[in-house]
């Protein structure tokens, strides 16, 4: 699809997000955790490392301000970052977990990650909680011990979102990769922060240099 372009010079990315037509596939992913516990956190999990597993495909030749469709990235099994993040919280909002886009911009070159919205949520509590759900014994592995090193972007009312990034990171919440590619940087007190703009699909914004994360 062909999105329309913004006065912040951004493409309108919320335009392409269709949850109803990823709903199947999320619903079925979700659906294999058998168990209780804080649920979203674990179907959140499950999603994103399921959309970070497709395989990167850049967009077609020639095609400008072109955004592949949700669906399409599930049809071909791939796509760029703005399609994976798309997906991604496409698939997040089809079950009921809010979501948003972020683009981040390293001098000419702009990257496209997801964040979802946890809340006062206690990542520490996050080995118990896909305990307690069912997760797979891989996911589990994946977070045991990693919550002090997982970031999110704090909003003006204090809630986090946590960084999920399916195109670089490790885990949700891991900003490593992006700071290698220079999307993130840290400042003196050791809080990531990015270089405007910063592009929010949710209309959020933030000043120039501002804390991009907060480590628990």
């Amino acid at each position: 699809m062909l999105l329309p372009v913004l006065p912040n010079g951004f493409l309108d990315y919320e335009l392409a997000v269709d949850p109803l037509s990823v709903r199947p596939v999320a619903a079925g992913i979700v659906a294999t955790l058998p168990g209780q516990g804080f649920w979203t956190m674990p179907q959140a999990l499950l999603l994103f490392h399921c959309v970070r597993a497709l395989a990167y495909v850049s967009d077609p030749i020639g095609l400008n301000h072109y955004v592949q469709e949700p669906a399409a990235t599930l049809e071909v099994g791939g796509g760029n970052c703005e399609a994976k993040s798309i997906l991604l919280c496409s698939m997040l909002r089809a079950v009921g977990i809010t979501s948003r886009m972020v683009v981040l911009v390293n001098g000419s070159q702009g990257h496209m990650l997801t964040e979802f919205y946890i809340g006062t949520y206690d990542l520490f509590g996050l080995s118990r909680d896909l305990s307690n759900a069912g997760a797979p014994a891989w996911l589990r592995r994946r977070y045991a011990g990693v919550a002090s090193r997982q970031f999110g972007e704090r909003d003006s009312a204090g809630f986090v979102w946590l960084i999920a990034d399916p195109c670089y990171s490790e885990f949700a919440g891991d900003i490593d990769a992006l700071m290698a590619e220079r999307f993130l940087y840290r400042n003196g007190a050791g809080t990531p922060w990015s270089t405007p703009p910063v592009y929010f699909s949710d209309g959020s914004s933030r000043s120039a240099a501002s804390a991009a994360g907060e480590g628990w």
